[in-house]
């Protein structure tokens, strides 16, 4: 039984070691940020929440996105980035890349979403997020 472990292991070992752990981009997969589906423009890499009081705490939200990936023909159409949080709406600069927003009181949950604007009005798809307030 134990050589049957070693060699499984082994054996996983080796065929993990073979994976190639590099992913398209987004210009390789023929993918449009305008389109309903495809991968997320935004990822959130930290969320800090600030001590205003006891009960209610500031956001700093870190997050990245997928410009540089973008298409020539499509980076061309855009134009910044829409912050949407409970009861506002802010427009951002491209190279933004953290967000300070709050007063939320403890308890609760509010959601967040991101997209690129483009040039005609348009938008790109949303990138949705919640946070619950500690």
């Amino acid at each position: 039984m134990m050589k049957l472990n070693i060699l499984l292991s082994l054996s996983l070992l080796f065929c993990c070691g073979c994976l190639d752990n590099t992913f398209p981009t987004l210009e390789e997969q023929g993918d449009n940020i305008f389109a309903p589906d495809g991968p997320a423009l935004f990822t959130i890499t930290s969320v800090v929440q600030q001590r205003i009081d006891f009960s209610t705490r500031r956001l700093e939200i870190d997050f990245t996105n997928v410009l540089d990936q973008v298409p020539s023909l499509q980076r061309e159409n855009i134009n910044g980035i829409l912050y949407t949080s409970p009861g506002r709406s802010t427009d951002l600069e491209l190279d933004r890349t953290r967000i300070v927003d709050g007063p939320y009181e403890v308890g609760t949950t509010p959601c967040f979403s991101l997209v690129f604007t483009a040039v005609d009005g348009g938008s790109s798809r949303e990138t949705a997020f919640c946070i619950t307030i500690e």
